[in-house]
């Protein structure tokens, strides 16, 4: 007898990403501050600061104390799958400990993600797959570690994937799941302009945008 497959065919959807390289952040030596604006949202530190040397990628990273941690002020709202980040330890001897948590209730609650390593003298990306569908922010915790090595992160990447439309347009581009969270890579917009679609907020900081292409 013949037998019939079917199967659907569906679009890929290509993932999009958030990076957070400290680059538009000041460099401080003020390790306890509070809504400092990013690529894509808003961070407090404790125990941690921006800084501007040649041991981090790029020019700027985070110098992170042992114990200390760095957690996202604003959500992000979108299906996320990944989250991976560099870490630079520059102690000879000691590993350190980088604690993942989310939160999906605007900080009043962490869940952990999951501890991983950094060895001594290394500088590794450390990589978390995920599934989060709903609104969350992020805490990074330095749980074990030298008190008196240098500590890096740099290059914070959420990764997302979401094929919905929206009916909305910037600059003559519709914003979609893909571009949603970094709406400058659009010609004609500078600044952070982000999309929020479950609260269907569009957020603009320090940006611009064409009106004469909406």
């Amino acid at each position: 007898n013949n037998r019939i497959i079917t199967f659907n065919v569906v679009d890929d959807v290509i993932p999009g990403e958030l990076i957070e390289d400290f680059e538009k952040m000041p460099a401080s030596t003020n390790t306890s501050q509070t809504d400092i604006m990013g690529n894509f949202g808003t961070w407090d530190f404790l125990k941690a600061n921006v800084v501007e040397n040649g041991d981090v990628i790029g020019t700027k990273g985070v110098k992170l104390q042992s114990s200390g941690n760095l957690t996202m002020a604003s959500d992000i709202d979108a299906k996320i799958i990944k989250i991976s980040l560099k870490a630079i330890n520059k102690s000879t001897s000691v590993e350190s400990k980088l604690l993942l948590q989310y939160s999906t209730d605007e900080g009043a609650t962490w869940e952990d993600l999951s501890t991983q390593n950094v060895e001594a003298k290394a500088t590794s990306e450390l990589l978390w797959r995920v599934n989060i569908n709903e609104p969350f922010r992020l805490r990074i915790s330095r749980t074990s570690g030298s008190k008196t090595a240098a500590f890096y992160i740099d290059d914070i990447t959420i990764q997302y994937t979401d094929s919905t439309n929206y009916d909305l347009s910037i600059a003559g581009t519709q914003v979609n799941g893909i571009n949603l969270g970094n709406l400058a890579q659009i010609d004609g917009v500078e600044g952070t302009v982000q999309y929020f679609p479950i609260s269907n907020v569009l957020r603009l900081h320090n940006s611009s945008v064409q009106t004469n292409r909406m």
